[in-house]
């Protein structure tokens, strides 16, 4: 797997976080939240809480997506669910600087506490609560919204480009972890939702017209 591609997505799936907790509504004080009775001793991670909104980290949200089996990526192989969630914006931050990952290829650990991960139905959900939601940075927060594409068309193929002009050639080259290759491919790279719903509205699982991604 090419740690660009699935970096980027990790990134992406991290932002939702801080989109649903710190802007639209705090999690409940630590002391509030029933965590999973399960503790393991000595255990350098405790399982998720048994929570309905942590059933999202415990599943593959990749396994509906066009080309999952043949990119041979899943939503586990990025995010490794423990508990507690961070409970604030200062420890997230924390969490998310100073973690790691053990091994090659394994998840990404935020250090202390962890983030949420959310299927596409809750990123759509999330997204529809903002009138435009802006992104403005270098080459490396294009990977992110091409990220987002993937993540909101359920598409590990071709979700980040526009695979709707392609020629043969450029399906060939552009396919899973190359479609972030930034000579040959990026420049076909998704910058807006406006251009998939003119060109392909339904490869968004999001309803028509709900969000504005740029």
């Amino acid at each position: 797997m090419s740690s660009r591609w699935i970096g980027c997505i990790f990134i992406a799936a991290s932002l939702f976080y801080v989109f649903s907790v710190f802007l639209l509504h705090p999690i409940p004080n630590s002391k509030a939240v029933a965590y999973n009775g399960t503790f393991i001793a000595n255990a350098a991670f405790q399982p998720p809480e048994q929570l309905p909104h942590r059933y999202s980290d415990t599943i593959d949200t990749f396994a509906s997506y066009k080309y999952r089996d043949t990119c041979n990526v899943s939503s586990l192989d990025l995010h490794a669910p423990f508990a507690p969630l961070c409970s604030d914006r200062k420890t997230m931050m924390a969490a998310m600087s100073s973690g790691g990952r053990i091994g090659n290829d394994a998840p990404y650990m935020p250090r202390g506490c962890d983030m949420r991960w959310f299927s596409t139905e809750e990123i759509c959900e999330i997204l529809s609560r903002f009138e435009k939601v802006v992104f403005i940075g270098d080459s490396m927060m294009r990977h992110v919204i091409g990220s987002i594409n993937v993540l909101i068309r359920k598409d590990l193929g071709y979700g980040a480009v526009t695979g709707w002009n392609f020629s043969p050639e450029e399906r060939r080259d552009c396919f899973c972890n190359y479609q972030f290759n930034v000579k040959a491919c990026s420049v076909q790279g998704i910058y807006t939702t406006t251009d998939v719903f003119d060109n392909d509205p339904e490869s968004i699982a999001c309803p028509a017209d709900n969000i504005n991604v740029l």
